[in-house]
């Protein structure tokens, strides 16, 4: 397509503007709801997690389905600390549960969205902090250190980005916590986003009956993939229940994907919701189909027909149409049956003939092939442009009409004759006279 291609197309758009803003609105709202549609399946579905080697995170959750329960369900934390303990394909595991403190001391009291880990929950994720360090061994016990680590929102808004944020300390629920670290800003836990604070669980290892806890491990190098993992809980989960059967009867484990297990209950709702846009999309595409068919209906023959000729004369052709042509026989060449190649370059060929003896018969002062002066019929006798006014005088016949004139007004006339003859024989019968 050349630039001269592109101008014929933006007129015609421009000429049709119905049409034109009912295409460009159809294909706007589609190809607008298949964006957003598209970018949130992406970042749901597609991308992978914004973790070290996210293929090694798994999700382990007690399986409850032979009590009629769930099979991915929370856990307690003896049975945590049971699996944590006896797993090798799984080099660590991290418990995590949600938490709303209220903080004061910085214009009054406000809750938070929280977190409530255990110590090798950024561990696990290998998460690299901002500013400190993570939770220690020795602080996850009950009655231990209240330390937390604060998110890079928290640090810019409340604390104004203190450097020195690491010799601080917060009050959570009316107890003082001492921060010792500060995540980076891109850090998110799906299961938990927009975290502000994240303390140590603390929990007693006794009691298995309230299950309250999720689990996030990440597997060995050496382990060969997520079903070994879960063949090996399976076993683990078994040897609980029969260590405790009155708690952990028929309470089975589950290993599956990090991935999965946060997308698992959005899966089908995002591939119907994306499956429907791009039925949106189709539609909207066959509408403006239907439109351009309807609109090129007329210039069917006229585009097949310029495949007979050269690539100038079918860009011609195809720009200007059939149905617009000056020519009385090449317009009929076209709409009057069906056109063969032949007969329209015959027509089209007549047509520059003429054009060309046109010319050059202007220029010359006769029409070209008959040797005849070049004589205006006297009804389009009218004012002539200067470009051809110009070519007359240079030809022969301006002489010759400006002799006549001279003529008729000498003889009196007072319109002058209208024919050549006339002015000839009067002028003779006035010179015998005399």
């Amino acid at each position: 397509m050349t630039l001269l291609d592109l101008r014929h197309v933006l007129r015609g758009l421009r000429r049709t503007p119905v049409f034109t803003i009912v295409t460009v609105l159809t294909l706007a709202l589609a190809i607008g709801a298949n964006t957003a549609v598209f970018s949130l399946v992406d970042q749901t579905l597609l991308r992978p997690l914004p973790y070290a080697e996210p293929d090694r995170l798994v999700a382990v959750w007690a399986d409850w389905s032979a009590k009629g329960a769930r099979r991915n369900d929370y856990t307690n934390p003896a049975d945590f600390a049971d699996w944590r303990e006896h797993s090798t394909t799984i080099e660590d595991m991290a418990a995590f549960t949600e938490s709303r403190p209220a903080l004061t001391g910085f214009g009054g009291p406000r809750q938070l969205l929280g977190g409530t880990v255990t110590h090798s929950f950024f561990e696990v994720l290998d998460i690299e902090l901002r500013l400190g360090r993570g939770f220690a061994a020795q602080e996850d016990v009950p009655n231990g250190l209240r330390v937390a680590v604060i998110s890079d929102a928290l640090w810019q808004n409340d604390l104004a980005g203190d450097p020195n944020v690491l010799q601080r300390s917060l009050v959570l629920n009316g107890e003082p916590y001492s921060i010792v670290g500060v995540l980076p800003r891109a850090f998110s836990f799906p299961f938990m986003p927009d975290r502000d604070v994240w303390t140590l669980l603390q929990a007693e290892r006794e009691g298995r009956g309230n299950a309250w806890l999720r689990v996030v491990g990440r597997l060995a190098p050496g382990a060969p993939d997520i079903e070994s993992a879960a063949a090996e809980m399976t076993t683990v989960a078994a040897g609980i229940s029969r260590q405790f059967p009155d708690t952990n009867s028929d309470i089975g484990s589950y290993v599956q994907p990090l991935k999965h297990a946060i997308v698992d209950d959005v899966r089908l709702r995002l591939l119907v919701l994306w499956a429907a846009v791009g039925f949106v999309m189709l539609v909207a595409c066959v509408n403006i189909a239907n439109l351009l068919l309807v609109r090129s209906a007329g210039r069917m023959r006229r585009v097949a027909a310029a495949g007979a000729f050269d690539d100038n004369t079918g860009r011609r052709l195809r720009r200007s149409g059939a149905a617009h042509c000056d020519d009385r026989r090449v317009r009929d060449s076209f709409l009057c049956g069906r056109p063969t190649a032949a007969r329209i370059r015959r027509a089209y060929g007549a047509r520059r003939e003429r054009r060309q003896r046109a010319r050059h018969g202007a220029a010359a002062g006769h029409v070209a092939g008959t040797g005849r002066r070049r004589v205006r019929p006297w009804h389009n006798r009218g004012p002539q442009p200067r470009i051809q006014r110009d070519a007359l005088r240079r030809s022969s016949i301006g002489p010759v009409r400006l002799q006549r004139r001279r003529s008729a007004a000498a003889c009196g006339c007072a319109g002058g004759h209208r024919r050549a003859g006339m002015a000839r024989g009067s002028h003779a019968a006035d010179a015998r006279a005399a």
